[in-house]
């Protein structure tokens, strides 16, 4: 997640320090829980360790039903962050947990999650994330996020397409705006915003 240090930040308390790969037995524990829905809204920095954030956005799927979602990261040091999300809508409350991994700590900037949801059913998923700054309070983010949804003895695997925006409005708050097309026919278009605080 976007760390509170400008778009040329790559992630707090950690610059110059090795990256960790993605611990076996806590993608396992993820998925064990039950991450985002098809909205990524998080760019492929990471916060830095012990760093907070909280967001706020609304979504508008195909389907025309309005979604508030809030969502909570956690900086865990080794370049990788905690997000905690919950997705209130027409239907089921969805919740989710995921874990980011940085890959790459020079522009473009690319990480991987990995998490886990439920919403009635459950689900696993995972994200392609490769960062850009267009500007010094301006960046672009893009890449393809998955999920494969378990539900009455049958698989589901909606894929998506992300590019979105977010713009440094203070030292502690972005704007980001996203639109996520579908790839594939379990998947709905989407289009989401809303603001981020850093703590």
């Amino acid at each position: 997640m976007f760390g509170p240090i400008g778009m040329f930040g790559v992630f707090n308390n950690h610059k110059g320090h090795s990256l960790k790969k993605p611990p076996v037995v806590l993608i396992l524990g993820l998925l064990a829980f039950s991450s985002s829905p098809s909205q990524v809204l998080n760019n492929a920095r990471v916060l830095g360790r012990s760093d907070a954030s909280l967001g706020f956005f609304a979504a508008m799927p195909s389907s025309k039903d309005l979604n508030l979602i809030g969502d909570f990261g956690f900086g865990l040091g080794g370049g990788s962050d905690l997000g905690v999300r919950a997705v209130f809508g027409e239907g089921e409350t969805y919740l989710g947990l995921d874990v980011e991994w940085l890959l790459t700590t020079r522009s473009p900037l690319i990480s991987i999650s990995l998490g886990a949801h439920k919403a009635g059913d459950v689900g696993v998923d995972g994200t392609l994330n490769i960062s850009f700054p267009i500007t010094r309070v301006v960046g672009l983010y893009t890449g393809v996020d998955a999920n494969v949804e378990f539900a009455n003895g049958t698989t589901a695997t909606p894929v998506w397409f992300f590019i979105g925006f977010d713009v440094d409005i203070r030292n502690y708050m972005e704007l980001t705006f996203e639109v996520d097309p579908a790839l594939s026919d379990s998947a709905g278009d989407m289009f989401a915003g809303g603001v981020r605080f850093y703590f």
